[in-house]
């Protein structure tokens, strides 16, 4: 039951903002610019631009890593940002676990590239200061606690993933 009231807690919270379109990139470049105390416009922007590096991943067209690795820090930036500027909020939860989403993909790349020695040193080159809301830890450390040794723990969506592998 507490599962079930979780995920409906944390799916409530972080559909607080649409994902935008990659052709709003401009524009929400743009409401930044006009607006850097805005943070529901960093959130947004930090989205789209995870959005767009997502593409990398299904390996259409040619691989352009540097791209793909600029784009995800950009974003991972941008939630920084929208993160410091409502802390403690249901915003700043959102974007300080899309922040820790992030450096997931940023992990995923390396170990795409390289090997999982890669992907760890992504993990452990994370910005101090840079967590997760206490709820999610809580929630993807007792799933590793419940996984007997050398076990592979499937998930069902990034949120789940990017926390258990932030833990890990």
């Amino acid at each position: 039951m507490a599962a079930f009231l979780f995920k409906a807690l944390l799916v409530a919270q972080l559909a607080q903002s649409q994902v935008p379109s990659p052709e709003s990139l401009a524009v929400l470049t743009a409401r930044v610019a006009r607006d850097s105390g805005d943070a529901a416009a960093w959130l947004a922007l930090g989205r789209a631009q995870l959005g767009a590096a997502a593409a990398y991943h299904t390996h259409a067209g040619p691989p352009d890593t540097a791209w793909a690795r600029n784009t995800i820090a950009s974003a991972e930036a941008a939630f920084g940002r929208a993160a410091a500027l409502r802390p403690g909020l249901g915003l700043g939860d959102s974007a300080a676990t899309f922040r820790v989403l992030a450096r997931a993909d940023l992990a995923a790349l390396a170990w795409e590239l390289n090997d999982t020695v890669a992907a760890d040193s992504v993990w452990r080159a994370l910005p101090g200061g840079v967590r997760l809301p206490p709820v999610l830890e809580e929630m993807a450390e007792n799933f590793l606690r419940a996984c007997p040794q050398h076990a592979v723990l499937l998930t069902d969506n990034e949120i789940v993933t990017g926390a258990t592998e932030y833990l890990r």
